[in-house]
């Protein structure tokens, strides 16, 4: 059974992340891109949104489960990037790379660490 409270979290947690990517660039600290400081923030803020999304529907949910929530984590990176130019920061593949690159890799290591097929797929 889902848990509203959990998808509350979920929802606020995305919220949070849109907020801050959508900051102006004129408003941002400037050694964020740095290096690759900036890809490492891109992937840890849609490795905790998959984090997130992967508790609040249920860890038990099968690979199914996990390439939904994947799949759809990675369409939202792509608004967001999308979105980005409107208030007047840059839109890149390379973000979206990143976002991509934290969701697949801590849903991997959730699911190798739960184990494979644990919970009925529904």
């Amino acid at each position: 059974m889902v848990k509203v409270g959990r998808w509350v979290i979920f929802v606020f947690v995305i919220t949070v992340v849109f907020t801050l990517t959508h900051i102006p660039q004129v408003n941002m600290p400037s050694d964020l891109g740095v290096g690759n400081f900036d890809k490492i923030l891109h992937a840890g803020a849609y490795g905790v949104l998959a984090f997130v999304g992967i508790w609040a529907v249920g860890f038990g949910r099968g690979w199914r489960g996990y390439v939904g929530l994947a799949m759809m984590l990675a369409g939202l990176g792509v608004v967001d990037e999308l979105t980005q130019p409107w208030v007047g920061r840059t839109c890149g593949v390379d973000d979206w790379a990143a976002n991509v690159v934290g969701i697949v890799v801590v849903l991997g290591v959730v699911r190798v660490a739960g184990g494979w097929g644990r919970g009925k797929e529904k």
